[in-house]
Order: C-alpha cells, then sequence, then structure tokens
C-alpha cells in the first residue's frame, strides 16, 4: 500500500472548556490500495482535484465520501464500502469508478446515501441495507458493461435514475418511496448503447392523462409508471415490467391477467400507444419490444405498421423510405 496523502485534523475549541473535535482525511496525492489490503476511514473523506485514489483492496467508508480528483481501479479487485451509522453523502464534481461497492446502513428510511455525485460500477453493487437516493440530490448511478447487481428489495435500492452502458440484459435497481419496483431490459446489441431507466410511485395522470387511450386499450395503471430511455445507441430492446399487489389497481388484476400490456406515452399525439406484451403470471411481469424508428397507423379498426424513416413537426409528418403508402385524414400517428 502507498501512502502520498496529506490528512488533516481540525480542532475546536468552544468555550466553558468544552472540546470538540473534527477529523477530515484528505487525498491531496497519491493513495493506492493494493489487492488484499484494507483501509478504513471514520472520517469524512475527501479526494482533492489533485488527489489520485486507486482502490484494488478493501476500503471502508464510515462517513461522507467526496471526489473531486481521480477514484478508480486497476485491477479486477477492489470493494469500497460504505457503512455507516448517521446518513452519508457521497458528492464531488469528478465520477468514481468503483469495481465493487457495498450499501449497508440504516441511518433513514427514505436515503441512508444521498448521491450527488457519479458513480460507476465495473463489477457489482451489493445493496445490503438502505436506499441510495440520487433524485433530490442530482446524482447519477450507472453500471457499466456486464455489471451486475445482488440485494435489491424494498428496504435497499437506487431512488432514481440509474444508467446502464453495455450489450448485456439488465434489470434496473430501481424504486421510489421506499418500494422496490424493477425494470429490465433484453441485452442491447452493441457495448456502446447506454439505457437509462426510473421509477415513479406517483399519480400517472398528472403528467400523462390516463383516459386518452389509444386502439386496444381499455385502463391504465394511474398509481406508478416507469420511464425508460435509449440516450446512446440505436438498439432495439424487449422491455419486462411488473405488476404488485400493492401498487397495481385491482380493476387491473381483476381483469384476465393476459390482458395486461405494456403502454407506451406518445408524446406527439397525447395518446397511450398499446405495445402488447408477453405475460409470465408466476413472475408477475409482462414484456413487450420497445422499437424506435416507425410510424404506426392505425385506419378502420387494424394496426399497420410501416418501418420507415420520418419527421415530425408540428403540423406534419415528412415520411421517406421503401415503403409506399397513402395517409388517410383518419390515420392516427404515434412515433
Amino acid at each position: 500500500m502507498k501512502f502520498n496523502n496529506s490528512i488533516y485534523f481540525k480542532i475546536i475549541i468552544a468555550l466553558l472548556g468544552y472540546t470538540y473535535s473534527i477529523a477530515q482525511t484528505v487525498n491531496t496525492g497519491d493513495l493506492t490500495v493494493a489487492t488484499g489490503t484494507v483501509i478504513s476511514t471514520v472520517s469524512d473523506f475527501v479526494n482533492t482535484e489533485n488527489g489520485v485514489f486507486i482502490n484494488d483492496g478493501e476500503t471502508f467508508i464510515y462517513a461522507h465520501f467526496k471526489n473531486e480528483g481521480m477514484v478508480d481501479h486497476t485491477e479486477t479487485t477492489g470493494t469500497t464500502y460504505f457503512q455507516g451509522t448517521a446518513v452519508q453523502q457521497i458528492s464531488g464534481g469528478s465520477i468514481s469508478y468503483f469495481y465493487n461497492v457495498y450499501f449497508d446502513n440504516d441511518a433513514s428510511e427514505t436515503a441512508s446515501f444521498e448521491l450527488s455525485n457519479e458513480i460507476s460500477i465495473a463489477n457489482e453493487a451489493t445493496f445490503n441495507e438502505g436506499i441510495v437516493k440520487n433524485d433530490d440530490f442530482g446524482g447519477r448511478f450507472i453500471f457499466e458493461n456486464n455489471a451486475g447487481h445482488n440485494g435489491t428489495y424494498d428496504g435497499s435500492h437506487v431512488d432514481g435514475l440509474v444508467q446502464k452502458i453495455g450489450d448485456n440484459s439488465f434489470e434496473y435497481p430501481i424504486g421510489d418511496v421506499q418500494l422496490f419496483r424493477y425494470a429490465a431490459i433484453s441485452a442491447p446489441g452493441s457495448a456502446n448503447d447506454v439505457f437509462s431507466a426510473k421509477y415513479f410511485l406517483e399519480t400517472t395522470n398528472d403528467k400523462y392523462p390516463v383516459a386518452n387511450l389509444g386502439p386496444n386499450l381499455e385502463l391504465i395503471d394511474n398509481s406508478e409508471h416507469w420511464i425508460i430511455e435509449r440516450t446512446s445507441g440505436e438498439s432495439d430492446v424487449l422491455i419486462t415490467l411488473s405488476w404488485s399487489l400493492d401498487t397495481t389497481p385491482l380493476a387491473i388484476l381483476d381483469s384476465p391477467l393476459e390482458a395486461i400490456h405494456i403502454a407506451r406515452w406518445g408524446p406527439i399525439n397525447q395518446l397511450w400507444v398499446d405495445e402488447g406484451g408477453a405475460v409470465d403470471e408466476n413472475a408477475r411481469t409482462v414484456t413487450a419490444a420497445a422499437e424506435r424508428g416507425k410510424i404506426w397507423v392505425y385506419r378502420n379498426g387494424a394496426k399497420l405498421i410501416y418501418a420507415v424513416d420520418f419527421t415530425v413537426t408540428a403540423d406534419t409528418v415528412t415520411v421517406t423510405g421503401t415503403t409506399d403508402f397513402t395517409i388517410f385524414l383518419d390515420d392516427v400517428f404515434e412515433v
């Protein structure tokens, strides 16, 4: 283990003879934790702009963690443990690259970890205890290609946006308001593809009117929804969502379960669009294809799909491609 850092201890002397000590671990140089080595800090850890912190061993963080410099690993080893007895802030202006990360803190039912920075996981994130919340703090939780997670449940997951990079299938460890409600995607076609997901336990109708139903739809879940976005790449994927006895309306559960579909909000015509779905009753999930670059044409009760390129303005739809067809006045477009 190589130390070339500075550690500052600030002592504050108060009136009336009371003495309070505040300790802070500050890295201003190079700090390497080699494989098989263990270090821990019970005080706040700050990696400054010039600091380089390499963790290939085991590092235990018991207070706040702030990175303004470089945090990374050089081997396929290294675990950073966030284990505190009070709420821990994970902050800074530079992304932190972890090989493994372990969350274990029961200080808060809503947010034991306040994530305002970006952290990236190369191998595995373990959610043992405590919710990692970036929703109100502006942080980002990233999983690199082939990275995964374990241990997620209502008491430990990510409350906010999770980004996944790569060509492996993935279950997003997301939830909201102390409820774990994952979403999953099939394997994208490229290691450079990026998909992000976030779960909302809130009234859907506030932003996406549930009465605006496209063909084949009878009822939209008004208590929860997910946002899943492809932020980089060209791949189409299968999306898997689940229903829950705690959140899904009984009107949906009382229907034949095979009638549960995934619906997509179409921002152009302000309508919900039926994406279909294959139901797994045992797993309580429904899976459907999420494809972009298509115009969906509804006419006379039939749904016709044309794989064409398109551009949309406020008043017109311009279509280019190898398929020729006539647009009728009663056609409905969703993109």
